[in-house]
């Protein structure tokens, strides 16, 4: 994963390690801490944290300059799930994560759990017999608060279906979703 300024490139591994390279190629430092492979590796979008998923069943948030754990987030995950994947909301606020369990999680940086998202509730979508353009049921909502962060969650399924769900105030999803795209 690149750095937002492009300075760094931060790489995880099946031997459970996050090395920190600078972008000539330069090794600055490597990060322990998980216990199985790291399969996601991400910054957040001012660069100052690294959020790590693992095979572990963890994610990690690492402050990018220190190179030191700030926290832990564990799900309920079994054992024969894993995590595929890590991502920051645009302001940096939030992480989320996505299982095999075809489960979205999300937390504050902080490392507070705040919802979790789980299968694949939608409204209905079809062709439209005439014009052959998708037509996807979206539901009527009302208008964001003034204090949202964010409007929508956007998620990935099965690597077939993209589902639109609106989320409140603190970034977790209301609801089912509204929309949902194949």
């Amino acid at each position: 994963a690149w750095s937002p300024d492009s300075e760094m490139i931060a790489s995880g591994s099946q031997d459970c390690t996050i090395r920190l390279w600078s972008n000539s190629g330069k090794l600055k430092g490597t990060l322990k801490g998980h216990s199985d492979w790291v399969r996601w590796v991400v910054y957040s979008p001012d660069g100052q944290l690294i959020a790590t998923a693992s095979s572990d069943q963890t994610v990690k948030i690492w402050d990018a300059l220190t190179m030191e754990e700030v926290c832990t987030l564990t799900g309920d995950w079994d054992e024969m799930n894993t995590l595929n994947n890590v991502a920051w909301s645009p302001d940096g606020e939030f992480i989320v994560s996505r299982s095999s369990d075809e489960t979205i999680r999300f937390w504050s940086k902080s490392g507070k759990y705040i919802d979790t998202v789980r299968g694949h509730e939608a409204p209905s979508q079809f062709l439209h017999p005439e014009t052959k353009v998708l037509v996807v049921e979206v539901k009527n909502v009302q208008p964001a608060g003034s204090k949202r962060i964010g409007q929508y969650i956007v998620t990935g399924a099965g690597g077939h279906w993209v589902h639109v769900y609106r989320s409140d105030s603190d970034g977790a999803k209301q609801g089912k979703p509204l929309a949902c795209f194949r």
